[in-house]
């Protein structure tokens, strides 16, 4: 990933568990520089701007213990699902401290917990890459020599 920012996350790391949303598919995931622009615009009368889209991107995580997220303030706190942090609050938790029992909350930010061995991953930017990758096979390469050119090039 390119231009990634990597920083250490600290606790507190908002939880949330999502009720089941009510609300209608809207068939499709599009990357967020690639938007359906008219089709929200005709559909729901929402146009994002090019502006928009990078302010949400760049709220996009990666948290290296599996799973995503968002940054929701601008102190980098962030949101994601109580199954993706489970295993980091397992890790916090003591005998005295059952935070996946009891819960946390820091009060300050003396008080927040640091969270070893887990990075987060904000997405800075999305560009195709796949000429470039491909680019990496030579002709006559039979395919676990492809696979190894692809993985270097990548």
């Amino acid at each position: 990933m390119h231009n990634a920012m990597r920083s250490t996350v600290v606790f507190p790391v908002l939880l949330v568990i999502a009720a089941a949303s009510r609300l209608p598919g809207d068939e499709g995931m599009w990357l967020l520089n690639r938007l359906p622009v008219e089709r929200l615009g005709e559909e729901h009368g929402f146009r994002p701007d090019d502006a928009w889209a990078r302010r949400v991107m760049r709220c996009c995580v990666r948290i290296s213990r599996g799973g995503s997220g968002s940054v929701i303030s601008s102190d980098g706190l962030v949101l994601t699902n109580h199954h993706v942090a489970s295993g980091i609050l397992q890790d916090l938790s003591t005998r005295e401290l059952d935070i996946m029992d009891k819960g946390f909350l820091a009060r300050s930010r003396e008080e927040e917990l640091r969270c070893p061995g887990t990075e987060i991953v904000i997405l800075r930017e999305i560009r195709d890459v796949t000429a470039r990758v491909q680019g990496a096979v030579a002709p006559g390469m039979d395919a676990a020599a492809a696979e190894k050119a692809r993985r270097a090039r990548i």
